[in-house]
């Protein structure tokens, strides 16, 4: 195939500006999928702080945690008040949920192997587990008795979909810019 020297410029030119746009759109949904990542951590990680803190004034006037009534409301409140966040709870150094936003998990175990490692490891954490088949990122907080020994922990999750949900938005609108650039690139260099 024999092709004239216009043609072979606007090849050229053309991939040029679909490799550009690739990478471009490439490296754009890989850095707004790591600071969405972090955001929706951070934001999970002040709201399980600011629950802990309410409990922490409850601890500090020497009721047991098990012994608090009504802790639920507040993380019914957080779930409403804080965008995509899905599950807020408190569980005890066993995994054992004492409070939760859905009252009929009060009671009941967490329910897989890594939230209960958690549970009694007592840190600041982050994870990504499943639940009733759906992704969850969870970030744990703990809670400390008057004496500063770890008796649970806050937990507040968000659905992992959130992140995907957001990430295909960003990939559909990136492809149809870089589609739109190439078209334009393209009627320019043959115009």
């Amino acid at each position: 195939m024999n092709l004239g020297l216009r043609a072979r410029i606007a090849l050229i030119a053309g991939a040029v500006i679909a490799l550009t746009t690739v990478a471009v759109v490439t490296v754009t949904v890989v850095d707004f999928t790591d600071d969405l990542e972090r955001t929706m951590q951070s934001r999970s990680f002040a709201v399980a702080k600011s629950l802990r803190l309410q409990l922490d004034r409850l601890l500090q006037l020497g009721i047991e945690m098990e012994n608090i009534t009504g802790f639920e409301e507040q993380l019914l409140d957080a779930v409403r008040t804080y965008e995509g966040v899905s599950r807020a709870f408190v569980m005890d150094r066993n995994g054992v949920i004492l409070f939760h936003n859905d009252s009929t998990r009060i009671g009941k175990p967490v329910a897989t192997a890594a939230m209960l490692a958690a549970a009694g490891a007592g840190k600041e954490d982050v994870l990504v587990t499943t639940f009733q088949g759906r992704e969850l990122v969870t970030t744990l907080v703990p809670v400390l008795d008057r004496g500063g020994r770890h008796i649970g922990s806050v937990a507040v999750a968000f659905p992992g979909e959130l992140i995907r949900a957001e990430v295909r938005e960003l990939v559909t609108y990136a492809v149809a810019a870089g589609a739109t650039v190439f078209v334009l690139g393209m009627a320019l260099l043959l115009a």
